[in-house]
């Protein structure tokens, strides 16, 4: 069954009215109108998000992370073994953990991103981000995360996951690593991560974010 729908009514400027009807059938017009209200939705569900959210985690209750965010969440590991544009960005663990402990490179980043890109992160990025809170810090947490498009492991992530943890011989790499690139990969999307050294990686268009 499809969603319900339900007649609503309100005012759009003289010219964009006039530019949906010569641009889009009438048909199609509400889709139209639909899609871009979803997409705005999201938007401003994030960037409350990111308000509410920003340094949600106290240091002093996080002693694992004194080391730095990379170094934890490296140890958290198992050793078992749209076109290409800035519109969507598939950030790394390390930077959210690290907006999430107040660091304002991590906060201002976020916000750079809001009005251009598409911000998602992996399931595996929720998986790690679970594993390292704190209950009461759950609620921010997870407002922070449900306001992001969380992308699925598939076969096809899955797959190329594989390919690139057999292919890198010069250099140990982590599993959940791989499923985190191969998602940028299979998303067309680019990697934002705290720690470039971790993907080495050529058929991935990445940015890193400098931890100072």
């Amino acid at each position: 069954m499809g969603t319900a729908t339900k007649q609503a009514n309100f005012l759009l400027p003289e010219d964009l009215l006039e530019e949906l009807k010569k641009t889009v059938s009438k048909r199609e017009q509400s889709k139209v109108v639909t899609e871009a209200l979803r997409k705005e939705l999201k938007r401003l569900k994030l960037k409350k998000a990111l308000e509410s959210s920003f340094g949600s985690w106290d240091d002093r209750q996080h002693p694992e992370l004194k080391a730095g965010t990379g170094k934890y969440i490296r140890a958290k590991k198992v050793n078992t073994y749209k076109p290409l544009s800035m519109k969507t960005v598939i950030v790394d663990t390390d930077i959210l953990i690290d907006f999430l402990r107040g660091r304002e490179n991590a906060r201002k980043f976020l916000l750079s991103l809001v009005k251009e890109a598409t911000i998602c992160c992996s399931v595996i990025t929720v998986a790690e981000i679970s594993a390292g809170m704190k209950d009461h810090e759950r609620d921010n947490t997870m407002e922070l995360l449900d306001s992001m498009h969380i992308i699925n492991i598939n076969r096809t992530i899955a797959e190329k996951a594989g390919e690139y943890k057999r292919s890198e011989k010069k250099q140990k790499l982590e599993l959940d690593d791989c499923f985190i690139a191969a998602t940028a990969f299979e998303q067309k999307a680019v990697l934002a991560t705290g720690n470039g050294k971790h993907y080495p990686m050529t058929d991935i268009e990445k940015m890193t974010l400098s931890s100072k």
